[in-house]
């Protein structure tokens, strides 16, 4: 007997699923596709902010900020070495991302994510 298949969801620890259910609700028939963490803050407070990425919307979070952005909204992306620490700016219709501290593996991952759920997004 095969088990249901895990979902991205389901492979998020419990803690950084209950922290990001404090600023994420899903929407009808929206499916969750990756959180990419802000690693300007510790790896124990993963869920606090960052972006998150679903079949319908980005959004970003940090302590003073909240920002999404429809599927089909413009979205510019790019990213810059500082010494050995990696940056990603966002620039959406009304507002501004500058230098969420990343890291490749997730640069990575939020790349895909987008190209795969046919974002409009461009690097730059």
């Amino acid at each position: 007997m095969e088990g249901k298949k895990e979902t991205p969801w389901d492979q998020l620890p419990e803690t950084v699923q209950q922290r990001l259910l404090k600023w994420y609700k899903a929407l009808n028939k929206e499916k969750f596709v990756v959180y990419i963490p802000d690693r300007t803050y510790s790896r124990s407070e993963d869920g606090t902010a960052g972006i998150i990425v679903t079949s319908r919307r980005l959004m970003f979070r940090s302590a003073r900020r909240f920002h999404e952005l429809q599927k089909g909204e413009s979205l510019k992306l790019s990213f810059a070495m500082s010494g050995k620490e990696l940056y990603l700016n966002i620039l959406g219709a009304n507002w501004e991302v500058k230098k969420m501290l990343t890291d490749k593996a997730s640069l990575m991952k939020l790349r895909r994510s987008l190209t795969k759920e046919n974002f409009e997004a461009t690097w730059e």
